[in-house]
C-alpha cells in the first residue's frame, strides 16, 4: 500500500492542539535536556541533542532537527569495505508527540537522501512499569527506579516524584513522575537529563511540525513498513541512479538498529 503525502485529519488535529497548547501560557511547564542515544548495530550510539517540553495535558520530545548540536559524518573501514554513516536530520527533527487528554500518540521520524520522512499515528499504549524502592539523586532530584519490557527491549527509568509530570524521552511514559534518566538492558538505548527548567510559563523554542513532504502512515501501515524497510530502501536507491546502472545491493547490505523491535504493544 503506497502512503499518502498528506497529514492525516487525526494527527493534524493533535499537532494544532499541542502547538496551541504549547505557545499559550496558561499552565506551567517543563523543559528537560537530554543527552541521546539510540542503537547502532549492537552499540550506543553518539550523543544526540533533544530536549523535552510537557506538561501534565501534552508533550513534545523531539531530535534531529538540523538546527540542533550534530555529530559528524563518519567514514570507517568495516572489514572489506567502506562504511559511510551520515547523520540525518532536516528543518522538523524526530518528535513524539503525546496528547494526555486524548490519549493519542504521533511521532514523525526524519527522512534520508533516499527516503521521505514519516508521520505515525501510533498505539496508546500503558507501560507495565514495575517500581522499585531503589533510589538515586540525578542532579537536586531524588529518584525511583522502575523496569518495564515494551516491543522488544527492557528498560530502567529514573523518575522524580517531585516533578509529577507522567512523561519523559521518546516515547517512555507513564510514571508518577517525570523520567531524567532512562536505559535498556543492553545499553543501546540511552537518555540522560542535562538541562531542566521547571515552572516555565510559556515555550520560545520553534514547532514547526510538518513540512508537507511527510509520507502518513497508521500504525499498521508502519509495521508493514518497518517489515519491508530494507526492501523499499534498496528500491528508492536504484530509482534515483540513472537508467541501466547495475546496483549490487542486497537487504543483507543493510543494517538497522531499530529502538523498537516488535510491534505486539
Amino acid at each position: 500500500m503506497k502512503p499518502s503525502i498528506k497529514i492525516s485529519l487525526l494527527s493534524t488535529l493533535i499537532l494544532i492542539a499541542l502547538f496551541s497548547s504549547f505557545t499559550q501560557a496558561q499552565k506551567s511547564k517543563v523543559k528537560v535536556v537530554y543527552s541521546y542515544h539510540v542503537p547502532d548495530n549492537g552499540k550506543m550510539s553518539y550523543e544526540m541533542y533533544s530536549y523535552l517540553i510537557a506538561d501534565n495535558e501534552l508533550s513534545f520530545f523531539v531530535t534531529q532537527r538540523s538546527d540542533f548540536q550534530k555529530p559528524e559524518n563518519k567514514v570507517t573501514q568495516e572489514a572489506d569495505r567502506i562504511a559511510v554513516k551520515v547523520f540525518n536530520a532536516d528543518e522538523i527533527g524526530s518528535y513524539v508527540v503525546r496528547d494526555f487528554k486524548k490519549e493519542s500518540i504521533v511521532f514523525r521520524e526524519v527522512g534520508s537522501k533516499f527516503m521521505a520522512p514519516i508521520i505515525v499515528s501510533d498505539q496508546w499504549v500503558a507501560l507495565p512499569w514495575n517500581l522499585s524502592d531503589e533510589t538515586k539523586k540525578i542532579g537536586e532530584y531524588v529518584c525511583k527506579k522502575a523496569n518495564c519490557q515494551f516491543r522488544g527491549r527492557s528498560y530502567t527509568a529514573w523518575f522524580a516524584e517531585e516533578i509529577p509530570i507522567p512523561t519523559g524521552p521518546w516515547k517512555l511514559f507513564g510514571l508518577p513522575g517525570l523520567i531524567l534518566e532512562a536505559y535498556d538492558a543492553n545499553m543501546e538505548f540511552y537518555a540522560v537529563a542535562k538541562e531542566l527548567k521547571v515552572n516555565i510559563e510559556a515555550n520560545d523554542e520553534p514547532m514547526k511540525l510538518n513540512n508537507g513532504t511527510e509520507a502518513n502512515y497508521s500504525f499498521e501501515e508502519y509495521k508493514r513498513y518497518r517489515k519491508n524497510y530494507k526492501e523499499v530502501y534498496i528500491n528508492s536507491i536504484k530509482s534515483k541512479f540513472p537508467r541501466g546502472m547495475n546496483l549490487n545491493l542486497k537487504p543483507s547490505d543493510i543494517k538497522l538498529s531499530p529502538i523498537e523491535s516488535e510491534f505486539d504493544q
